[in-house]
């Protein structure tokens, strides 16, 4: 097992201010960078996630860095999880494309597996940045015109899309 950080990823602030947004087929994590950017990460589809306490972790690798985001390499975890697969479904393979993260945070170890992770920054003071996808920005752009008066199209889907507790999760980041 080695832990190696990601280095796209900024270290995170050691302020407890984490938000972690969960719906069936993905994980947001949303948290400070140590420049005052407020950073999304998103894991998806994700198979299992785990919050360990401090006290509770047992393993310290000299390469996981507190509060910086690392992918585990010969994860222990992966192989526990394709055996509980193999008794449920033993022709799946979509663990095999499968990685384990972890960041150590104030409030412990966060550890997901997770296919794909992908990250944007959030403005504190502004709308989601141009890094973060577009149906994000979007909606954004629909509660701008909404609130400067003018007649906004409205997206055909947007009923549905406000539903979805990804979108609100989003919502309620954006407002703080």
């Amino acid at each position: 097992m080695k832990a190696i950080p990601i280095e796209q990823i900024p270290v995170f602030c050691s302020v407890p201010l984490m938000e972690i947004c969960l719906d069936e087929r993905r994980i947001t994590l949303m948290a400070d960078s140590e420049n005052k950017e407020r950073i999304c990460l998103n894991f998806a589809p994700y198979q299992a996630i785990k919050l360990t306490t401090e006290d509770c972790f047992a393993l310290r690798e000299p390469e996981v860095i507190p509060f910086r985001l690392c992918v585990i390499q010969d994860s222990l975890w992966i192989p526990q999880l394709k055996e509980a697969l193999k008794q449920v479904d033993s022709d799946a393979i979509f663990l095999d494309k499968a990685k384990h993260f972890i960041l150590f945070t104030t409030e412990g170890a966060l550890e997901i597996v997770a296919t794909q992770m992908s990250h944007g920054v959030v403005n504190k003071r502004k709308k989601w940045s141009r890094n973060v996808a577009s149906p994000w920005r979007s909606i954004d752009d629909f509660a701008a015109k909404a609130r400067s008066n003018k007649a906004p199209r409205r997206p055909a889907n947007v009923e549905s899309f406000l539903r979805q507790p990804d979108v609100e999760c989003r919502r309620q980041a954006r407002d703080a």
